[in-house]
């Protein structure tokens, strides 16, 4: 699956927590191409929500997270994605 693929997965998945602003910024940053950082702001907006995201999700996010060990925001991103498990 591509980064943009996995992005705009995450994004559909959690568009409901959006609020308006949120869903301008989401989407123009997507629209951008800047994946990484929509996928931080998204995992940003759906922790701060509680919004739990579904296993295949959360797996596909995980592995997606492992090619960019090192980078900014990767243990933030980490922390986001375990407050959104399902327990």
């Amino acid at each position: 699956m591509s980064e943009t693929t996995l992005a705009w997965w995450l994004a559909d998945t959690t568009r409901e927590c959006f609020s308006p602003e949120d869903t301008l910024d989401v989407y123009a940053v997507l629209g951008a191409g800047d994946t990484y950082a929509a996928v931080h702001q998204i995992l940003q907006i759906a922790a701060q929500k509680k919004h739990v995201l579904p296993r295949n999700l959360l797996v596909a996010l995980g592995l997606w997270l492992d090619s960019y060990v090192g980078a900014p925001h990767e243990q933030t991103i980490r922390r986001y994605l375990s407050r959104l498990i399902r327990v």
